[in-house]
């Protein structure tokens, strides 16, 4: 059936008392136990376990950071029929990891097999909830073949004069500079989107359901109520000069779905949600002809074009580049793209100078990997080079789900949503999200991705 039964309803029913049963089950079922399937997204069921005692439905939500993954679950939530209040640091939605994010969507060697699987059904819900926005163009992976997790993942073989075929322009003499004759392949299921739709897209959609989306806030900290549970936050608006001190909004639930500022939040709340420090730098070009027709991956560099016709080049690993430049630009990076803060003296604005200098250096030698492998991109000229901070935690796995110690009845305070392929995965954080918070049952696919993998630190005052 849909569910595991208790054996005493197993060994009941076989005993002929039919509707005594179905009122104890009922019973049985509303405190909570037992698995069944419950509706993820129209057109789409998960299983799902009830908590004991069911938590009960928030009236308010707070969902901190309107990034991708934040406006995704608010709009889940306020389908669910929740009044949901989102709070964002900037003065506009999806600028910081969002913004600056390759937004390659795909499942490609994602271990372990769990989390492989936990991307596929984040891609087959991208065409549900967003028909339309991602350009299924496919991949191919120069001298790579990497072995999948999950046998069914769509991957091809291919020579290399398929690979002219896929992809024209690409000079297979330099691509396969010191690789020996390893194949490469292509993933005919994997795409790229467009980051600034998209979140204009949820935007439109959150402006619909009623959902309020507030900028310039920084929340600072929680509100506790006597049982030591999250309800609500602390926050402090931009431009108020801050005499009046901290504001306080009430909630049910508060969601932490700010990015690389999820570590320290939850840390104010007593919790352990350790990320790495992940710098992204990516160099786009001018706009050019529409030459790039897949998502191109080579040892040294990753290519993808853009709908507008600008180029969006990054260095891959093995290419040893990025790290130093990472290094260099570190200080820079974080005060400019991170919290924004003007240089405090002039010895500060000579290293500012010389972390430019390396992003500019950064920018053509990416540019020149890139058209070692197309020269058909000959023409593209540098325009600008992004650093964004990727919320990455510890164990490169999702952080999804509730972090509370109580025992109460009502909802648990705080919810925890970060990862770091959070442009493939936002649709299904969204919808997983909405359906724990909103009908308080736990999805079964969600449990390798909790909060208290990562040990619970004390809480301090």
């Amino acid at each position: 059936g849909m569910r595991s039964l208790p054996q005493w309803a197993m060994a009941a029913a076989a005993a002929g008392g039919g509707g005594l049963i179905f009122m104890l089950l009922r019973r049985w079922y509303e405190r909570g136990g037992g698995t069944r399937q419950a509706e993820l997204f129209p057109g789409l069921h998960a299983s799902c376990t009830s908590p004991s005692p069911r938590r009960s439905k928030p009236r308010h939500v707070v969902v901190v950071g309107a990034g991708i993954v934040g406006l995704s679950i608010a709009n889940e939530l306020a389908r669910r029929g929740c009044k949901v209040t989102v709070l964002e640091k900037e003065m506009s939605a999806g600028t910081q990891a969002t913004a600056l994010s390759w937004a390659w969507i795909n499942a490609n060697s994602k271990q372990p097999k769990h989390y492989q699987r936990f991307n596929m059904l984040a891609m087959d819900l991208w065409d549900l909830m967003f028909p339309g926005y991602v350009r299924w163009c496919g991949s191919i992976l120069l001298n790579e073949n990497p072995k999948q997790e999950v046998a069914e993942y769509p991957r091809h073989e291919v020579s290399w004069s398929q690979v002219a075929e896929l992809q024209p322009g690409v000079a297979w003499d330099a691509a396969k500079e010191g690789s020996g004759e390893s194949a490469c392949s292509y993933f005919p299921s994997e795409g790229v989107t467009e980051p600034f739709k998209v979140i204009s897209e949820m935007l439109r959609r959150a402006e619909a359901r009623e959902v309020q989306v507030v900028y310039g806030v920084t929340v600072t900290g929680f509100p506790w109520d006597v049982e030591g549970d999250v309800r609500g936050v602390t926050y402090v608006l931009h431009g108020s000069q801050g005499w009046d001190g901290p504001q306080t909004m009430a909630a049910d639930v508060v969601v932490l779905s700010n990015g690389t500022g999820v570590e320290q939040l939850a840390k104010c709340a007593g919790f352990k949600v350790p990320l790495l420090h992940k710098p992204g730098f990516l160099a786009h070009t001018e706009p050019i002809a529409d030459l790039v027709k897949r998502v191109v991956v080579s040892p040294n560099c990753h290519i993808l074009q853009r709908e507008n016709g600008s180029l969006v080049i990054g260095e891959s690993k093995e290419a040893g580049g990025a790290s130093s430049v990472a290094y260099a630009v570190d200080r820079y990076a974080h005060e400019s793209f991170r919290s924004n803060m003007p240089p405090a003296s002039n010895s500060d604005e000579q290293e500012d100078d010389q972390g430019l200098a390396e992003l500019s250096t950064f920018g053509h030698r990416a540019l020149a990997a890139a058209k070692r492998i197309l020269p058909v991109i000959e023409e593209a000229k540098l325009s600008r080079v992004t650093c964004g901070y990727r919320p990455f935690p510890e164990d490169g796995l999702p952080v999804i789900g509730f972090c509370s110690s109580s025992c109460s009845t009502r909802s648990p305070g705080l919810y925890i949503a970060v990862m770091h392929s959070g442009i493939t995965l936002a649709p299904l954080a969204g919808a997983a999200a909405a359906l724990e918070i909103a009908e308080g049952l736990d999805l079964d696919l969600l449990s390798p991705y909790r909060v208290g993998r990562f040990t619970k630190v004390f809480r301090g005052t």
